[in-house]
């Protein structure tokens, strides 16, 4: 099985069980989602408790993750006022500050729905998700592009767009998910100077020979436009790392939900939106 072939057999279960997109909203970084997952298994709560844990899941271990500290509850604390910063942060500071670190490496920015980004992780990139600015930034020159009476996600994106908020991005991908969202791509074409804008389209027809065969075309393309912005391409093995990595991360998140529906109480709406936003950002 080719890497590109992995990717597809993966994402291939996820179509078929109509997968929302809450799932992929996801990100790399186990030791966040960890960390709160934890507090369900040693009872622990954000009350100064002295009560401490650490991510130990052997798959995690076993794909070579650094190892991570015991955390305490005040640790937790000032986890979550770090999460809450990279979300008021329209920079992106900590994926420029992971660019600056080599000069080999790249940003690709995503519309966080259905994106492979075990494909972007495994080309030694940094996958950032881009949800726009909410409340922060007001939309003005991103009107001229979209009717004012659209979401509010894509005229806010271009808004940042042309506010410089994404130069030391490389690449976007936006993926079909609306008709306006496709037309992101172009828009970005014509004003982020040359950068890789992709649409990223996926099949209607789950039979892996006809919509299979479709969606391992669109992973080759977007692999060689990958490649050759850094000149990497994956290899299998590499590749299944990547998907090890991020499906580890799905259910981490997957317990976060469970803690969420049986004890919301250890774990506030505020903390668990912080923590998954974090993952669209962290290296």
């Amino acid at each position: 099985m080719s890497a590109i072939d992995g990717i597809v057999a993966d994402d291939h279960r996820l179509f078929k069980l109509h997968i929302s997109h809450h799932l992929d909203n996801i990100g790399d970084n186990c030791c966040l989602s960890s960390v709160v997952s934890a507090r369900d298994q040693y009872g622990q709560r954000n009350d100064g408790a002295t009560n401490s844990f650490r991510c130990s899941d052997p798959e995690v271990e076993g794909i070579g993750l650094p190892h991570r500290p015991r955390m305490h509850a005040q640790s937790y604390t000032s986890a979550i006022e770090s999460l809450r910063e990279m979300f008021d942060d329209l920079t992106f500071k900590v994926p420029r500050r992971w660019k600056a670190e080599d000069s080999s490496r790249r940003i690709i920015g995503f519309l966080p729905i259905y994106v492979p980004r075990e494909l972007i992780h495994a080309s030694h990139m940094l996958p950032v998700g881009i949800f726009g600015a909410g409340d922060r930034m007001a939309v003005i020159r991103g009107d001229a592009f979209f009717q004012s009476y659209i979401c509010h996600i894509p005229r806010s994106v271009i808004e940042m767009a042309l506010a410089g908020n994404y130069d030391e991005f490389d690449g976007f991908i936006f993926p079909s998910i609306c008709d306006v969202i496709r037309n992101l791509s172009g828009v970005f074409k014509l004003k982020m100077g040359g950068k890789m804008a992709r649409y990223l389209d996926y099949p209607q027809n789950f039979d892996p020979a006809v919509g299979g065969r479709f969606y391992r075309d669109e992973l080759d393309r977007l692999q060689n436009d990958l490649t050759a912005m850094n000149g990497k391409r994956p290899t299998t093995a590499e590749l299944n790392r990547s998907i090890t990595l991020y499906n580890q991360s799905r259910r981490l998140l997957a317990q976060l939900d469970q803690v969420r529906a049986d004890q919301p109480h250890r774990l506030s709406a505020v903390d668990f939106y912080l923590i998954r936003r974090a993952g669209n950002v962290l290296p």
